[in-house]
């Protein structure tokens, strides 16, 4: 990305936008992780992102995310700090992206292929966020999949309808007996 100047101390630095999204995106991200099982979407990171630094981006969420918390990535492991971008999740499913997957690879962790294993994790990484930020974790914190993956994963392995028998004499639906009551 481009660089823009910043005054300061008397002095211009050349920082990136990239560098100054990052950097709000973790503070942002040490904010989410101050409630304990919170989290953020990529959308709302996005937007909180542009306000605070005023620099507003037409990229797509996906492609601004992947510049920026690959940036974050790298931040927090300088800085000392637990993984911040695992607090961030899809609005469709509560999961976590991509980008997280490859950040626990470049940390030198085995690439996780199971999406149910790698949310395990995440959520592994958030409790480890939720204990360096969260004042009132509860004493019992456990790492929590979101509200929303669950849900989802409840409408994903929700069994089928089964096929109900008919009638083959009038085509009604058998009821339980699998004796027709409009023919026998």
């Amino acid at each position: 990305m481009t660089d823009v100047t910043k005054s300061q101390g008397g002095t211009t630095v050349a920082i990136t936008v990239t560098e100054t999204e990052a950097r709000a995106a973790v503070g942002v991200l040490q904010e989410v992780a101050s409630e304990y099982n919170r989290t953020i979407t990529y959308a709302e990171l996005k937007e909180r992102v542009a306000a605070i630094t005023r620099l507003p981006s037409d990229q797509l969420a996906n492609t601004w995310a992947s510049r920026v918390l690959n940036r974050t990535i790298r931040i927090c492991e300088t800085d000392g700090h637990p993984r911040l971008t695992s607090l961030v999740v899809r609005a469709s499913d509560g999961g976590v992206g991509d980008g997280f997957k490859g950040a626990l690879h470049s940390s030198g962790r085995d690439r996780i292929e199971d999406l149910q294993q790698l949310e395990v994790v995440a959520a592994e990484e958030r409790l480890e966020c939720y204990r360096r930020f969260c004042p009132d974790l509860p004493e019992n914190a456990q790492p929590n999949l979101t509200r929303e993956y669950k849900a989802h994963l409840s409408r994903r392995n929700k069994p089928e309808p089964r096929e109900r028998p008919v009638c083959a004499s009038c085509g009604l639906q058998l009821p339980a007996t699998d004796l027709c009551d409009n023919c026998d």
